[in-house]
């Protein structure tokens, strides 16, 4: 078992909806930190990139209401 760090890369991870309840998971190969970012940019532009962030989009939620 390794420790996860923000500049890990090759990760599963896991995105929570505290407003809904819901939960994603997801993999990356890129750095944890520049996915995390890529996926509140992408809820902050209205892409439909993914899962969570067409989630994100579909109904009101602030950023706030995810953890990453």
């Amino acid at each position: 078992r390794q420790k996860l760090l923000c500049n890990s890369s090759n990760v599963i991870y896991l995105v929570y909806c505290k407003k809904c309840n819901l939960q994603y998971v997801s993999s990356t190969t890129t750095e944890l930190k520049v996915r995390s970012r890529n996926k509140k940019s992408s809820m902050k532009m209205n892409k439909k990139t993914c899962k969570v962030v067409i989630h994100f989009n579909r109904t009101l939620h602030m950023l706030s209401d995810f953890t990453f």
